[in-house]
């Protein structure tokens, strides 16, 4: 066998050239190999097949595909093609399951199988072929920020640096599909896929069931919606099944024109062309290519379960980095208030977990001992005053008091609110304390052992649940600036007060408490983001009325 290894050396890793080498020499059938390279390696390869040789190698990622295909038509060589990932997504390369180590793919020559494949011919504001996907919108930002430099910098995470803009923006475009003799469909999108391969952007599967023997496009549209619909088709995206998700539309068609109002971004086997009126078609078994053991025809929505793991991590962290970057356009109170929930979730499941393993126990017996050494009977009758201000009764009776005065002003919105923190708080405390079953310790002083579970405290959680609420609501209310300030900090004195007497009367440890200051802040700053979106909502209403 004669083979001409086409090298592109602004690939991501062309640095492996010499391994591709030593794997080729490895190889008894092997009689001949070259490797060239030049501004246009589809005359290179040209040139390479009139000489005879048996294959011709691709060593380099989708671009470099792109630029031979394009070269090549519109009439192919019969010579298969083999691919050696060189690049940094090789996308057209997982759908053909070769091995990603340019060096192991060199041994599909022996194990692999030579199929005849599709190819996509393109019209209107571009005229070209394309070998794996054209991703539009959405995609097509991404390709924006995804720069040579960045691809040899930040390698496959060049993608996901490159979703930052796009994710925080959301740009949407109307556009108008015709699709074989079907009428047109006239539809608002975020984005748009049309594939012969299955995955883009360095391995997401954006569409999961191309078949590059099928004989027709594989598209897939993501409509325009809302920021909650998008965060699960992403997770659904990291994972491996969005076309599953209701608002994902799938189609597959033999010709198809778009037009988009704005112009819309495509990238093109990972290159970026702005349009607004495209055309593509589909090349049946136009090229033959080596594929490799793992190769079918025909793609599926299922993961095995090796992988699936793998993907959960991913969708994980995929959500979480998009949340953070979705906060970057939030208001500052969205923000904060998001912030605050999540890192106060995150320090209650640190303690919870401390409690339950016991991780900590020398902590408790540390601060135990040194209230023990440090009470006094001022500070006793204190802390007994203390446990009667964090008393459900007297929350209770406080909470309905404010609310029946808000009642009377006609601010129901402000007394459901304020409800929903009382019964949230107490709904947490009765399904927590079932749900950990840690005794109480024996109190230091003359009170009786109440009968409750421990953790967390339920008067700590109570407390600042209610006393933090009104805080924060009268540090935004339209009173005297001095006065608001010295209320606020005295209804958070009273929280934190009523925490620490806890402690004082060792009817709680310190972790006991501390989760429940963490407990509550969630709930409370829960509600504070129901509440800002509530009055945001109301104003917009009046806004438009007025």
């Amino acid at each position: 066998m004669k083979i001409c290894v086409l090298y592109n050396p602004k690939s991501g890793s062309s640095h492996h050239l010499d391994r591709i080498r030593d794997a080729l020499s490895q190889l008894r059938r092997i009689r001949r190999m070259e490797f060239r390279t030049g501004d246009n390696l589809a005359t290179i390869a040209r040139t390479a097949i009139r000489e005879g040789f048996d294959v011709i190698a691709i060593a380099g990622g989708d671009g470099t595909i792109h630029q031979v295909v394009n070269g090549l038509a519109p009439r192919f060589p019969s010579t298969p093609f083999i691919i050696f990932p060189l690049g940094t997504g090789n996308d057209f390369c997982r759908t053909l399951a070769m091995p990603l180590d340019a060096a192991e793919a060199v041994f599909v020559l022996r194990t692999g199988r030579v199929r005849t494949l599709d190819l996509i011919q393109m019209g209107g504001d571009y005229t070209g072929i394309v070998a794996n996907a054209v991703t539009g919108g959405f995609g097509g930002q991404v390709a924006t920020d995804v720069t040579p430099a960045r691809k040899q910098s930040w390698g496959s995470l060049a993608y996901l640096r490159g979703a930052v803009g796009p994710i925080a923006g959301r740009s949407t475009y109307r556009v108008m599909i015709r699709m074989d003799d079907q009428p047109a469909i006239q539809i608002e999108i975020l984005n748009i896929v049309i594939a012969n391969g299955r995955t883009a952007a360095g391995g997401l599967a954006v569409a999961p069931l191309a078949n590059p023997e099928g004989g027709f496009l594989d598209v897939v549209i993501v409509p325009a919606a809302g920021i909650a619909d998008l965060s699960i088709i992403s997770a659904r995206l990291l994972e491996g099944d969005y076309i599953a998700d209701e608002l994902v539309q799938h189609y597959r068609a033999i010709h198809l024109e778009m037009e988009s109002d704005p112009p819309i971004p495509l990238s093109i086997d990972g290159e970026l062309v702005t349009g607004s009126r495209f055309q593509f078609t589909i090349l049946p078994r136009a090229v033959r290519v080596y594929t490799g053991q793992g190769y079918v025809r025909y793609g599926q929505t299922e993961v095995s379960s090796a992988t699936r793991w793998r993907m959960l991590a991913q969708r994980t962290l995929g959500l979480l980095g998009e949340g953070l970057f979705l906060m970057t356009r939030m208001r500052r109170e969205y923000t904060l208030a998001w912030v605050t929930t999540l890192l106060s979730l995150f320090g209650f499941l640190v303690i919870a977990d401390a409690v339950v393993e016991k991780d900590w126990e020398q902590t408790n017996q540390d601060v135990r001992a040194f209230v023990a050494l440090h009470h006094s009977p001022l500070f006793d009758h204190l802390a007994v005053l203390l446990h009667w201000a964090g008393h459900y009764a007297v929350t209770t009776a406080i909470g309905l008091l404010v609310m029946l005065r808000w009642i009377r002003r006609r601010r129901y919105l402000e007394a459901a609110l304020l409800l929903g923190v009382l019964l949230g708080c107490a709904i947490l405390e009765l399904l927590l304390k079932k749900l950990y079953q840690i005794a109480r310790p024996d109190p230091v002083f003359w009170l009786e052992k109440p009968w409750s579970y421990s953790f967390p405290s339920g008067h700590t959680l109570r407390s600042v649940g209610l006393y933090g609420y009104l805080a924060v609501i009268v540090a935004y209310s339209r009173m005297r600036h001095s006065l608001r300030l010295l209320v606020a900090v005295c209804l958070i004195l009273l929280a934190v007060l009523i925490a620490l007497s806890r402690i004082y009367l060792g009817v709680h440890t310190f972790l006991d408490v501390l989760a429940g200051v963490f407990a509550a802040i969630s709930w409370t700053a829960s509600c504070l983001i129901v509440r800002l979106y509530a009055f945001r909502r109301k104003l917009a209403r009046r806004a438009l009325k007025g």
